[in-house]
């Protein structure tokens, strides 16, 4: 290995702080390669982030100044309109964003008396059916109609006024996420392979760190070398363990799974709900079939009062929610949930990834070429690099 590629492998290493091993610099062939190698040997959410604030800036001129993981999306759009700043995000970061959504107290003042107006309307219609009383039926059944159009004509009416951030896109850490499973799901042009590196390994390795952090700064105490081993129970209690594991998935950025209710409360409760759906769907089906109301109306009006007292059974024990999902049981089944785990080579985004950006001008600066002469699949030779 020549003086140059020593001179390029020694600038990567101070630029990014890393340590390239002699090994590993001599199975660099491509620039491709040196940005895999490096991007192997740095916390990927550290990259993305990166990434995306040069994007926003860039591309939007937004202040990014302060950003990190955990700040609330609406600070970057302050000052913005949200229904015009929002379609630009998404533009600008190739993403499906969710669309806005209307304001909780908007919903609860003009939307939810609809409903439960439509819900009057349909028991009155059973009240109706079970009296023999048509001119009820019918006067229940326009009830229930006449609500619905008013809640759809409020829904398409009120379309201007979405503009609350979706909850689930709330953080930045919830973009990061976003753009690590597009990432993962692609199938990037430019894929290497470094042959003397085990990018498996050091892969874990930092996202086992990464998660190491998330769960001293969850904790508030240091936990030292955490074994993959150790029980999610120890760690986290069931006395405001789904405060702290929401607080997990803010601390990590990854798409964990939701806590679960206990089957116990689940076959005692949400079972006899699911059964009465199912009569309802029965004995509606039936009086459908004969074309007779007094089995047609009990059984929408059963299924529409099961579905309700689901939601709201769904609803009321939110907070019960203390049993980890299934298959999650220790440290290190967390893993599976990091959104980008870079086994098959490391993917370049795009000709704007900051990363790479900075690779470029590395390696331009001391092959002494200019910035379009590098590219993913030039080689050493090309340079006249030894």
């Amino acid at each position: 290995m020549g003086l140059h590629r020593v001179s390029i492998v020694l600038d990567m290493e101070r630029e990014f702080g890393i340590c390239i091993s002699d090994d590993e610099a001599a199975s660099v062939e491509t620039m491709g390669d040196i940005h895999a190698l490096v991007a192997a040997k740095l916390p990927y959410r550290d990259v993305l982030l990166e990434w995306l604030l040069t994007t926003v800036h860039s591309r939007l001129g937004w202040p990014v100044d302060g950003v990190g993981p955990n700040t609330p999306i609406s600070a970057m759009l302050e000052g913005a309109d949200p229904k015009e700043a929002w379609p630009k995000l998404a533009d600008a970061l190739g993403l499906a964003l969710p669309d806005l959504e209307r304001p909780v107290a908007m919903d609860r003042r003009y939307q939810w008396p609809g409903v439960c107006v439509a819900i009057a309307g349909v028991v009155l219609a059973a009240v109706g059916a079970l009296a023999h009383s048509y001119l009820v039926v019918v006067a229940g059944l326009g009830t229930a109609g006449a609500s619905i159009v008013y809640v759809a004509a409020y829904r398409e009416l009120t379309m201007g006024c979405r503009t609350c951030i979706p909850e689930g896109c709330s953080l930045v850490c919830h973009l990061l996420a976003r753009v690590a499973a597009k990432l993962r799901d692609a199938q990037p042009s430019v894929r290497v392979q470094p042959p003397g590196v085990d990018r498996q390994a050091t892969a874990r390795h930092l996202l086992e760190r990464q998660l190491e952090e998330a769960f001293s700064g969850v904790l508030g105490r240091p936990l030292a070398e955490l074994d993959p081993s150790t029980p999610l129970q120890t760690l986290l209690p069931r006395k405001r363990r789904r405060e702290t594991w929401d607080a997990l998935k803010v601390a990590t950025g990854w798409p964990l799974p939701r806590l679960l209710r206990s089957d116990i409360v689940d076959l005692l409760l949400a079972g006899p709900i699911a059964l009465l759906i199912l009569v309802g769907i029965l004995v509606g089906g039936f009086g459908l079939s004969q074309w007779d109301m007094s089995f047609l109306v009990p059984g929408a009006f059963t299924v529409a009062a099961a579905s309700l007292l689901y939601w709201v059974y769904d609803w009321a024990t939110a907070r019960s929610r203390v049993c980890f999902p299934r298959g999650v049981c220790a440290v290190g089944d967390l893993l599976r949930f990091a959104p980008l785990v870079p086994v098959s080579g490391g993917p370049v985004p795009d000709l704007r990834d900051p990363l790479w950006l900075r690779i470029r001008e590395l390696v331009a600066e001391e092959a002494g070429v200019g910035l379009d002469c590098v590219t993913p699949d030039a080689t050493w030779d090309d340079f006249g690099v030894d």
